[in-house]
């Protein structure tokens, strides 16, 4: 007797990767976070591809890729089952003035690839504390801005 799906309404992310399973379409990869999209699967991308890159280019625009990478840290914290994980610097610091910061864009992409709660760090103030919940954070960690809070 087959498994019965997830309802889409009660949990998309969940019923799609129940779809992709049952549709034999990708499968997981020996490398975390990376998977091996099939040669079914891969067609329909390749459709939706060209479809979207017609779309595009219609309107004068360019495609460009940027692969994301979560680093190994965040699936580290997970084996260890930690119950957080800090992650930034997400702007610049005093403490760290030669490092790029990740900017709240990649903490947004960072935090919807991790199974872990996840605080901002890296040049936080109490005004930081929305961007962070709005970018999928649970707040800011913080060296020197706290005390003004």
């Amino acid at each position: 007797m087959s498994k019965k799906l997830t309802k889409r309404a009660e949990d998309y992310s969940k019923w799609y990767n129940e779809i992709i399973q049952k549709a034999d379409l990708a499968e997981n990869s020996a490398v975390r976070g990376c998977m091996v999209i099939k040669p079914y699967g891969f067609a329909i991308w390749e459709n939706m591809q060209a479809e979207l890159d017609r779309m595009f280019k219609e309107t004068g625009h360019q495609n460009a890729y940027f692969p994301l990478f979560v680093p190994k840290s965040l699936f580290e914290a997970e084996e260890k089952n930690a119950d957080f994980a800090v992650l930034g610097s997400v702007k610049e610091t005093l403490t760290h003035p030669n490092l790029e910061p990740i900017g709240w864009g990649k903490f947004n992409k960072l935090v919807d690839k991790s199974n872990i709660p996840i605080y901002s760090i890296g040049g936080m103030t109490k005004n930081d504390i929305p961007s962070s919940f709005d970018c999928g954070g649970i707040g800011i960690a913080s060296q020197r801005a706290i005390w003004d809070i």
